[in-house]
């Protein structure tokens, strides 16, 4: 699964290529004994255009009882289509399985990196935060996306207390 499919990026350093390959390696991650996922690719003229990833957590399940799936990894070029059809394909695969709610980004819980950047994008990411380019919320927000209350996370330099960033996260759910 490429790691940005996007030909340009905010301001970003690349994931650790081998890190995100274990993550998502069934035999490597601890996650997948409690919960299952499928990964999908988006093609555009034979070249890749967007991921996504659409998860089912057994213990989250049992703990919250409410038939909801989780997407995360997502990933495109600015082209709403393509994030409609991601989208759809991970709607789709949870609904095989039983799950009648969707809710994300979470890559692949809540305990990795999850949400969606709504400010502060000329700001450099943050660990296991989301960062992306500012249409990914335009986009992903006028697919039946409903947002849930702001993560506010933000740094400090200790030398200038007036120089201080924060970026929102949100997120979003689809019903």
């Amino acid at each position: 699964m490429p790691s940005h499919p996007a030909t340009t990026r905010c301001p970003s350093l690349p994931p650790l290529f081998f890190e995100r390959k274990e993550h998502i390696d069934p035999e490597k991650n601890p996650y997948f004994a409690h919960a299952e996922a499928a990964l999908f690719l988006a093609f555009k003229d034979g070249e890749t255009v967007g991921r996504i990833s659409a998860q089912i957590d057994r213990l989250r399940l049992e703990r919250h009882r409410d038939d909801a799936g989780q997407f995360g990894f997502l990933d495109a070029v600015d082209d709403r289509d393509i994030f409609r059809e991601l989208i759809t394909a991970a709607e789709t695969w949870l609904k095989a399985r039983g799950m009648t709610r969707i809710q994300g980004p979470f890559s692949f819980s809540i305990n990795d990196e999850s949400g969606l950047l709504v400010e502060g994008f000329d700001t450099p990411p943050f660990v296991m935060m989301g960062h992306a380019h500012r249409y990914f919320c335009f986009a992903k927000c006028s697919i039946r996306l409903r947002k849930n209350p702001d993560n506010r996370t933000g740094s400090k330099r200790i030398r200038r207390q007036r120089s201080i960033v924060c970026m929102s996260k949100v997120r979003c759910v689809i019903e």
